[in-house]
C-alpha cells in the first residue's frame, strides 16, 4: 500500500540515494510512481478529498487545493475524467526535489496531457500538476 499512516505518501527504499548524480531508469521510476499517481488523478476525479490529501503534502494541499477542492475536482471530472493511461516521460532535479513528467490520456479528453509530479528526497509528493 503506498499510503502511510502519515498524511504524506511513503515511497520504499530511500529516495536520497535514488536522487544522487546516477538517475534512476524510466522503468523503476515507473513502478515506484506510477501507482500513486494514478491513486492521486483517481481521487480528484472521484473528489475523494480524504484520500487526496492523503497523497500530497499538507503544505500542497492547504495551497493549492484545500477550500477549492471540490470545485477544482468537478471541474476536473468535467474536462478529464478517469485518466486511461500514464507514459512517463522524463525526470528532472528541482532544487533537491525530483519533478517527474508523464503523459496523461484521460477519458473525457482525446488530447494528451503532461502531468508534473514533484517528489522530495524523502519520497514526499510534493505537488501535482496538470499542463
Amino acid at each position: 500500500m503506498l499510503v502511510s499512516g502519515h498524511p504524506c505518501v511513503a515511497i520504499q527504499g530511500d529516495l536520497m540515494n535514488d536522487f544522487s548524480d546516477t538517475p534512476l531508469a524510466a522503468d523503476e521510476l515507473t513502478a515506484r510512481f506510477a501507482p500513486l499517481l494514478q491513486q492521486l488523478l483517481a481521487a480528484y476525479a472521484s473528489a475523494d478529498k480524504e484520500t487526496f490529501s492523503q497523497l500530497v503534502s499538507p503544505e500542497w494541499f492547504a495551497k493549492h487545493a484545500g477550500d477549492r477542492f471540490d470545485k477544482g475536482a468537478s471541474a476536473f471530472r468535467d474536462a478529464f475524467g478517469q485518466c486511461r493511461k500514464l507514459e512517463f516521460v522524463t525526470s528532472l532535479r528541482r532544487g533537491h526535489d525530483q519533478l517527474l513528467v508523464w503523459k496523461g490520456l484521460f477519458c473525457a479528453s482525446e488530447d494528451e496531457w503532461l502531468i508534473h509530479l514533484q517528489v522530495s528526497p524523502s519520497g514526499q509528493v510534493e505537488g501535482f500538476w496538470i499542463v
